[in-house]
């Protein structure tokens, strides 16, 4: 009886430790998209830039720092 009051107890902590876990990282990525599609649309309403070309730009900023790195 106690044992299982012990493992009961145990698996309610583990399932909340991950389901905060979850949250936190649910969180963090929402958050995260958030910024980008805010600095995105500045991007866009402030240089009156194309999604193409930011998508261009985007890229070659990634070959920059590839070529950096390699």
């Amino acid at each position: 009886m106690l044992l299982n009051l012990l493992i009961f107890i145990t698996s309610i902590t583990i399932i909340w430790i991950i389901i905060r876990w979850l949250f936190t990282i649910m969180k963090s990525i929402f958050f995260t998209l958030v910024s980008i599609i805010i600095i995105l649309t500045l991007l866009k309403l402030g240089f009156d830039t194309d999604g193409q070309e930011l998508w261009i730009k985007v890229k070659d900023f990634i070959e920059i720092w590839q070529d950096f790195f390699n």
